[in-house]
């Protein structure tokens, strides 16, 4: 079985070695492809990425360079930010290699543990996507509070997230991390809302998306 890693960077080199150490033991190096976008940077993250690529990995990973030549709008829900991450997460999507059997789609700057592709893995069941839980690491707050929604609700920053929740649910959208079935592959982000409409089109295909409470991805914030 074969996993895609499909991620996007832009001034990424304060946390790419950690990256790079998480991406490299989730799942068997020889069942895993990596497709890296980047744009924009004003470090040294492209150089990062080709070297990193140009190692042991030559074979498995392909490296992107998409320039969109706009600012930096960081986290901010703003309609221009949503238009090039979709635009860049595109990209990546169109990219996957055509053995791939599962898409993990995660951000770049997460904390994550060797476990997560297992754990993700078990609950789709080769029928849903699945998002984990996304907490910040230093507030233990619910992080992915834009993204992640049920029956039309945002998820709260503080417990309970969302009401009803249980060990593995229906969510409408999901967000930072996202295990997808292969066979979803034509799915696209929408210009206007990014990963909210991925999600959208991946239900429209069939796709259910499941949020699963008990699996825990960091951000750092």
């Amino acid at each position: 079985m074969i996993l895609t890693v499909c991620s996007l960077f832009r001034d990424s080199t304060r946390y790419l070695d950690r990256y790079f150490a998480q991406v490299s033991s989730i799942y068997p190096l020889e069942s895993t492809r990596f497709v890296f976008v980047e744009g924009d940077s004003t470090d040294s993250t492209y150089q990062r990425l080709l070297k990193w690529r140009d190692g042991p990995f030559k074979a498995n990973t392909q490296v992107i360079k998409h320039d969109q030549h706009i600012p930096y709008y960081g986290s901010v829900v703003h309609p221009k930010r949503l238009s090039c991450l979709a635009e860049l997460a595109n990209i990546a999507l169109d990219a996957i290699p055509e053995e791939t059997d599962y898409i993990l789609w995660v951000e770049s700057d997460l904390i994550f543990e060797s476990d997560l592709v297992r754990h993700l893995l078990l609950l789709s069941g080769g029928k849903h996507a699945v998002a984990p839980y996304i907490i910040t690491q230093k507030t233990r707050q619910f992080y992915d509070i834009w993204a992640f929604r049920k029956d039309g609700v945002q998820f709260n920053p503080h417990k309970p997230y969302i009401h009803g929740e249980s060990h593995l649910f229906d969510v409408d959208s999901a967000g930072s991390v996202l295990l997808v079935p292969a066979r979803f592959r034509s799915c696209r982000f929408k210009t206007e809302n990014a990963i909210i409409g991925w999600c959208e089109n991946l239900k429209e295909e069939g796709c259910s998306i499941k949020a699963a409470r008990d699996v825990v991805v960091w951000h750092p914030a």
